[in-house]
C-alpha cells in the first residue's frame, strides 16, 4: 500500500475512534455541557406569565385567554404557584374591562368562562361575573335591537342580529332589559314593519 493511502486510512481511522469515543463519554456523563440549541418545553406556569404579557395586546388577548385557560386546565390539582397568582389577579381586570367592552356574544360567554376559571383557581377580587355577563349580555341585545331598527337603511344581516338577540334571551335577559315589549314587536322590527 502506498504512503499516501496509508495516511488517509489513518485519518479516517482517527476521525471515527475520536467520534466514538467521545459519544461514549457523553453516554457516561463525560461531557455535562448543555447544547444550546436544543428546544426545553415552557412548564404551565411559564405559559400562564407568558400569555398574561401577551393578552395586553388588542389584538391577541383573544388568544391568550384562551392558551391561560388551557394551562390553568392542566394544573386543576395543583394550586397555584404565588406568582401565579399574582399576575393572574392583575390580569383578572383587564380581562374584566374586556367583558364590558364587547359587543359580541360569544366573546362575552368566553370572556366569563375565564374570568370563572381563574375564580376556582384562587384569583381574589372578584365581582359576581354571572351578573357581570347578564349585564353586558343585555347591553349587547339592545345593541343588537338598535341595529334592527336600523336595518332597512343599512341592509344588516337580520339572521345573525336574531341569532344574538335569541342568545341573550336565552341566557335569562328579559325583553325589558333589552327594551323591547315583545317578541312581536321584534318580529316587526326584523320585518321593517
Amino acid at each position: 500500500m502506498k504512503k499516501s493511502n496509508l495516511y488517509v486510512v489513518a485519518v479516517i481511522l482517527f476521525v471515527v475512534l475520536g467520534s466514538a469515543s467521545l459519544v461514549s463519554a457523553k453516554g457516561h456523563g463525560g461531557s455535562s455541557l448543555r447544547d444550546p440549541y436544543v428546544w426545553e418545553p415552557k412548564t404551565s406556569k411559564e405559559k400562564i406569565i407568558e400569555h398574561v404579557r401577551i393578552g395586553a395586546d388588542d389584538k391577541l388577548w383573544k388568544h391568550s385567554i384562551y392558551q391561560i385557560g388551557v394551562e390553568l386546565e392542566k394544573m386543576k390539582e395543583v394550586p397555584l404557584p404565588p406568582e401565579v397568582l399574582e399576575k393572574l389577579s392583575a390580569y383578572s381586570q383587564h380581562v374584566l374591562d374586556r367583558l364590558f367592552k364587547s359587543q359580541d356574544v360569544d366573546d362575552a360567554r368566553k370572556i366569563s368562562e375565564a374570568l370563572t376559571l381563574f375564580k376556582e383557581k384562587g384569583v381574589k377580587n372578584f365581582p359576581d361575573i354571572q351578573k357581570a355577563l347578564h349585564h353586558q349580555y343585555a347591553v349587547i341585545g339592545k345593541k343588537m335591537l338598535d341595529t334592527l331598527r336600523e336595518r332597512c337603511r343599512n341592509q344588516a344581516d337580520v339572521k345573525n342580529i336574531l341569532r344574538d338577540i335569541d342568545a341573550v334571551l336565552v341566557a335569562g335577559v328579559s325583553l325589558q332589559e333589552i327594551e323591547v315589549s315583545s317578541v312581536e314587536e321584534m318580529r316587526d322590527l326584523a320585518l321593517c314593519r
